[in-house]
């Protein structure tokens, strides 16, 4: 169903071939989110050769996942022209002309242990982000929080090492926890409200994963 995921100037572009059905369609949106979470300018997805015998929505869905996490436009080129116009372009240059300049955006990685060590080392990495990016307390704290139990889930339910992932972008502040583990995060019954995912459904103002280019998943959560 896929040619390849091409990249030019820092745009990843699409281009599946074949009939659009449920199980393509499935695949489909994790190739678009995988595309998006590695953070290229925008990803652009080239429809002429695609059967849109099947659903059509899960276009206008990804492009509001990337767009809240990471924060990445996601376009659609149909040179047929059958979808709505606010979502799809007609070309590629009239898609490129609607990207637009991107957002300021601060962002700081850091790899942790698959230990103990790594939630002590995540809480400071995050710490000291939101020092240096003057982040304001309870948001600063909250974040220190969110990003301990993500990291903790990780830690917890996988052998991987958590990758950590903190950005300012305008005046929204996400942490992000990526890990080879291809399979959501759990929920841990053992813990207390405030502990695990129910400490980051409590205090970030939205929270969502993604499929990652290596066949893992990437948790996100902005506040």
């Amino acid at each position: 169903m896929f040619k390849g995921t091409e990249t030019q100037d820092h745009i990843a572009i699409l281009a599946p071939t074949g009939a659009l059905d449920a199980e393509s369609g499935d695949a489909l949106r994790i190739r678009m989110l995988a595309a998006a979470a590695t953070e290229p300018r925008a990803v652009l997805v080239e429809i002429g050769e695609l059967d849109l015998s099947g659903p059509t929505t899960l276009f206008a869905e990804a492009a509001d996942e990337a767009a809240r996490w990471p924060g990445v436009p996601l376009l659609v080129v149909d040179p047929h022209d059958r979808l709505p116009g606010d979502l799809a372009h007609h070309s590629v240059a009239d898609a490129l002309a609607a990207i637009g300049d991107p957002p300021a955006r601060r962002v700081a990685r850091r790899d942790l242990p698959n230990t103990r060590m790594g939630g002590r080392a995540g809480r400071a990495f995050v710490r000291d982000c939101c020092r240096r990016w003057h982040v304001e307390e309870p948001r600063a704290g909250d974040a220190v929080w969110v990003a301990n139990e993500l990291i903790e889930n990780t830690i917890r339910h996988t052998p991987y090492q958590p990758s950590l992932r903190v950005e300012l972008r305008e005046d929204e502040l996400t942490v992000a926890v990526a890990d080879e583990d291809p399979s959501p995060p759990r929920p841990d019954p053992a813990l207390r409200p405030l502990h695990g995912l129910g400490a980051v459904h409590k205090l970030a103002n939205a929270w969502g994963t993604a499929p990652t280019t290596s066949g893992g998943k990437v948790v996100w959560a902005a506040l």
